[in-house]
């Protein structure tokens, strides 16, 4: 966790921005001083993945309501990623440990293909 601003000034700064339980904006959205599309391959690998394009993350809407439908189990963030990656790319399956993951959906309906160990 990012220190806290000086009493003195009410400053609300994104590098200070925290959501989804304590989990800071930038873990999903980049630092504060991350560029996107960046021009290093590489830099932009995740948003590909998550959204489909290079820009600045826009998925957190997909994962927050995602973790919302599934707080009984509850949801991890790696969990509605992983969920939200199946989304995005039909053919994949998911390996996973987690015994909960059978009960997730992809676009609210659909099992997802999971490739986990016997019980």
């Amino acid at each position: 966790m990012p220190p806290a601003p000086p009493l003195l000034f009410n400053l609300s700064l994104y590098r200070f921005s925290v959501a989804h339980g304590g989990l800071q904006c930038s873990a999903c959205h980049g630092s504060t001083h991350a560029e996107f599309p960046n021009s290093h391959a590489n830099d932009n690998v995740r948003n590909i993945g998550l959204q489909g394009h290079a820009g600045v993350m826009s998925e957190c809407t997909a994962l927050r309501s995602l973790m919302r439908k599934y707080c009984s189990v509850p949801m991890s963030l790696a969990d509605a990623t992983l969920v939200r990656l199946s989304e995005l790319h039909h053919d994949c399956r998911v390996f996973t440990l987690d015994g909960d993951f059978p009960i997730y959906r992809r676009h609210a309906k659909q099992a997802i293909p999971v490739l986990m160990p016997e019980a």
